[in-house]
């Protein structure tokens, strides 16, 4: 969709016959706040991509870095094998204002963290997708009046309800600041201040952590102070394989039992 009304005449119009693939991309970053090229085809094809569906990405994405040389529209920065692209303020803003998908600037340091949620929110979006789910994703930026900040928040929306997760990635190993971090998640479950902060009453907290032997540690720790349910716990690699499998463990149940989202 190009800008045509008097309000918005600060954008300049698209000038290919690749504009919707152009305004798909943008929403695609705006969404899921930073991506590779594989990323985004994956998340506009809705299915693993061919090299093709990548080549011709990466093709309109280098037509929007040269669109408008006075206006950048996103910003491209070097990661592992390729490149990360992100928003930039005016991109953002036409996503918003244009687009009518709410977005940000990308501005992240840590891509690796962040390239992890935004692999978790496509493999989300397509189990949903599967299954007749609805799903709303929030990645906002840190609100420091606020004493928890989630990296994400997902809503999953199925017959039986709506189930809201706070995404957590945690590449380090376990330190006394992740049972903080549990400490003000459980202080507010099933309170008003959990809906003010998350939109739910009650939450599930996903972290997502490197190794199956990380995983183990987190467990234990957190099994001696807050062995509870709505702590969900995963690794890259399990979802990666199936997002939609019994991958996630809690400190109630230990090694002993698994759920999935369709345990929900």
């Amino acid at each position: 969709m190009a800008p045509t009304t008097t309000s918005t005449k600060k954008y300049k119009k698209w000038n290919t016959t690749k504009e919707k693939t152009k305004d798909r991309i943008l929403e695609m970053l705006g969404d899921a706040y930073c991506a590779t090229p594989y990323d985004i085809a994956r998340y506009i094809r809705r299915r693993i991509p061919t090299k093709n569906d990548i080549r011709s990405i990466n093709a309109t994405l280098k037509e929007i870095r040269e669109f408008d040389s006075h206006r950048k529209w996103i910003h491209r920065d070097e990661y592992l094998n390729t490149h990360i692209y992100g928003l930039t303020d005016y991109g953002a803003r036409y996503c918003t204002e244009i687009l009518g998908v709410p977005a940000r600037e990308f501005e992240a340091r840590d891509y690796a963290h962040e390239h992890i949620i935004t692999r978790f929110h496509i493999q989300l979006r397509e189990f949903a997708t599967q299954h007749g789910y609805g799903l709303r994703w929030r990645q906002e930026a840190i609100n420091l009046k606020h004493d928890i900040n989630p990296d994400a928040i997902a809503t999953l929306t199925t017959p039986k309800g709506s189930f809201t997760f706070c995404i957590e990635p945690e590449r380090q190993s376990f330190t006394e600041n992740h049972l903080k971090k549990a400490k003000k998640y459980h202080a507010v479950f099933g309170t008003p201040e959990c809906t003010k902060l998350f939109g739910a009453e009650k939450v599930r907290v996903i972290f997502i952590v490197l190794s199956e032997r990380k995983r183990q540690t987190m467990l234990e720790k957190f099994a001696e102070e807050y062995p509870y349910r709505m702590f969900w716990f995963t690794t890259i690699e399990a979802f990666q394989n199936d997002i939609g499998g019994e991958i996630f463990m809690t400190p109630k149940d230990g090694l002993a039992k698994s759920y999935s989202f369709l345990s929900l």
